[in-house]
Formats: C-alpha cells, structure tokens, sequence
C-alpha cells in the first residue's frame, strides 16, 4: 500500500508489487477490512488458491480499557527516550550492487486501483488545503531533517510508535491513514507482531507528531492491532504490514485531530514520492526526530527478497 493524495510512501510495503489480480485484490481487500470493517476478496488465482488465500487472511487482536491506560502510563519520559529500533532482521543491502533499474509495471485493466484522499483536522478552517505537491523536478535523494513545525499538516499525522517486545522497549514510525471510523494508524507488522512467532507486542501506543521528548497532540493506545496471517504466523516478509485502530481521547478520533494520510493500493510505481518517518541508526539517526526525503521511482525487489532497493550514489 502506498499512502497517496497527500502521498507519503510506506517503503517497505512499496518495494514488494505484486503481478496476481488476487493478491492485489486480497492485500488491498484485507487492509480495507482492517480499517473498515468490510468483507475480504473472493476472487483467487487457480494456482497456489488455498494457500495464497490463507495467508492473506487479517488476525486481530484486541486491548481492553484498561490495558490501553495501563499502556499511556507505562510509557515514561525514560522509557521514551531508551526505546530501540526494532530490527526486522533484513540483510543489509549496503555491501551489495544495486538492482538494475527495470520498467515499472503498470496494473493490467482487470486490477481495479483503489485509493482514498485524507482529510485536514478540524483545527485547520475549511477552504484552507494544507496540502503539499510533488514535482517532478524536486526529486532530492538526500534526507533531511524536518525544520518545519511538527504539528503542521501533513507533519502532524506522522508519529512515533512505542511498544515492549520481550522485556525490550521498542519503537517504529508510523502515520494516521484515512478511516470510516478516523482511528486508523498504518505501520509495518513487524511494528505490532513478532516474526512468524503469533506473539503480539504490548504496551502499544502512538505520539503523533513526537519530537525529542515533546507529544503536542498526546499519546494514543491502541485497542485493536492487526495484521496478515502470513507475517504473523508464517513470517513472509511480503506481508510485513500492521494497522491500529487507536483508542478515542476525549471523544475525539485521532484523525480530527492529526488529519490523515490518504492510500492507494494496486498503482504504477513510477511516480515522486516523499516519505516521512523517524530513523534511528547510527550516529546520525536518534529516532527522536522526524525526517523527510523525496526521490523518483528507483526499482523493485523481487518477490520473497529483502525488501529495499541497494544504497545508490
């Protein structure tokens, strides 16, 4: 899935395409049943059908009241800080020739592109758009450290996600998606399940716009986690993808107050994309601050291979 309308790209989910009308049709069905509610595809590939359609059956799990507070008060400004990056435990790309640049696939007339726009919080007065557009020639392939306000619109949808995997602390980025139900945040499974392992992760909760410390827009539980079967219980790396749908504070939903990200699932690749997040490794990446890169189409990984395109200069 790729977010779009104010499009930000979820890389890992980017850099797998997929060539089967059923598993377009059940990766972006399953997400949709996540976020809304709604039924998953019937419509299955005769090769490989059962097992395709098992692994791409939405395991849930869900978190009481209580355990959602008890997740808000677990998390203090210590344990904020200490919290690790999780390591999915790819290869690193680094020491090895990047992929040769292929053509961009485009989905066939009989895969139906399915997308949604996001929405401004209720803090910005209608008629105002908020929204950023990419051009073609402010392609950078460098990041860069967001020096804009946090809480500005799309920054405020993005956020730092905090969680206890084991006895470990742990952390991901993630971002508010567009929802029926505007509680959606969109992340990877590794992000809210353990490998093949059917081991959730506890202590759950999203700081939307978290900046070294500060959470302007508070912190948020979760109350439902899902994600594929095949992460889950069988550890296929194509189906590292995880939602949350957030607890309500004050009678608000998440997204009347962050905005959400639009999605868009089953469209050509070649396109600009800009990506947002909170990178934490090495010296120059603490995980306490958000960064932004925008960059063209560069390639596609193969099915079943690590996900991420080798480090071009």
């Amino acid at each position: 899935m790729n977010t779009s309308g104010n499009q930000i790209s979820n890389s890992r989910a980017n850099t797998s395409f997929k060539r089967k009308t059923a598993k377009y049709c059940m990766h972006a069905l399953a997400v949709v049943f996540i976020a809304f509610g709604m039924s998953a595809c019937d419509v299955i590939e005769e090769d490989g059908q059962n097992g395709e359609q098992e692994e791409a059956e939405v395991i849930s799990q869900e978190i009481s009241e209580s355990e959602a507070e008890e997740a808000r008060e677990f998390w203090t400004p210590q344990r904020l800080e200490q919290a690790e990056p999780v390591d999915p435990g790819w290869i690193d790309h680094e020491e090895q020739d990047p992929p040769a640049l292929t053509e961009p696939e485009i989905p066939g007339p009989d895969v139906q592109v399915m997308q949604s726009r996001g929405v401004l919080p209720d803090s910005i007065e209608k008629g105002q758009s908020g929204r950023f557009k990419i051009q073609k020639d402010t392609a950078v392939h460098e990041a860069s450290q967001v020096s804009a306000n946090y809480t500005q619109y799309p920054y405020r949808t993005v956020g730092r996600v905090f969680f206890t995997k084991n006895e470990d602390w742990s952390s991901c980025s993630a971002a508010v998606i567009a929802s029926e139900n505007q509680s959606v945040v969109w992340t990877a499974g590794h992000c809210v399940s353990e490998r093949g392992n059917e081991d959730w992760h506890d202590n759950w909760i999203f700081i939307p716009a978290y900046n070294n410390g500060n959470e302007p827009l508070g912190r948020w539980s979760a109350r439902v986690k899902a994600t594929f079967v095949a992460w889950h219980s069988n550890g296929n790396r194509n189906y590292d993808l995880g939602a949350v749908v957030v607890e309500q504070r004050e009678n608000r939903s998440i997204a009347s107050v962050t905005g959400s990200l639009g999605w868009m699932f089953s469209a050509q690749r070649d396109q600009d994309w800009r990506q947002l997040g909170y990178p934490a490794s090495g010296s120059l990446f603490s995980g306490q601050n958000m960064w932004e890169c925008f960059a063209p189409y560069d390639g596609a990984d193969g099915v079943g291979s690590d996900p991420g395109p080798g480090h071009r200069p």
